[in-house]
């Protein structure tokens, strides 16, 4: 192994410590965000098709549960009249939740379709999160 001023070891030695010191001295501001404030508007749009019940029961409270305030959930697609009678009920308690039947069948066509037609439901930012995946509260 190799001693001396430029070895391996002293030169990490060294970065290290200049890391440390100038993490003491200039110290940064983190800036978080504040959910009573947030910076831009974002609406979920899931795409469904013919998902169950507890699917959709699961990725909505999953996005309900985010640390980010989120504006809108969109629920586009299609599904049986079982299944669409709980989405009403999910309706009726969360006033942020809107389900649209597309006449399309692509998964990429029914988000364009809101995109186009819908565009008072959408906030600035568009996050597109498939039926069934459920996340940690800091996905956003």
């Amino acid at each position: 192994m190799v001693k001396g001023p430029f070895s391996i070891v002293s030169i990490f030695g060294l970065t290290l410590w200049i890391d440390i010191i100038s993490h003491l001295l200039i110290r940064k501001k983190l800036k978080r965000i504040n959910p009573y404030s947030p910076i831009k508007e974002i609406s979920v749009i899931v795409p469904v098709h013919k998902e169950l019940e507890e699917s959709i029961q699961n990725t909505v409270s999953s996005i309900h549960h985010e640390k980010y305030p989120v504006k809108n959930i969109i629920l586009v697609g299609d599904i049986d009249s079982k299944t669409e009678n709980f989405v009403e009920n999910l309706i009726k308690k969360n006033k942020n939740i809107y389900f649209l039947k597309p006449p399309i069948n692509s998964k990429a066509k029914r988000i364009n379709w809101v995109v186009k037609y819908f565009p008072y439901l959408l906030g600035e930012i568009i996050y597109v999160r498939d039926c069934g995946s459920i996340s940690k509260n800091d996905c956003m």
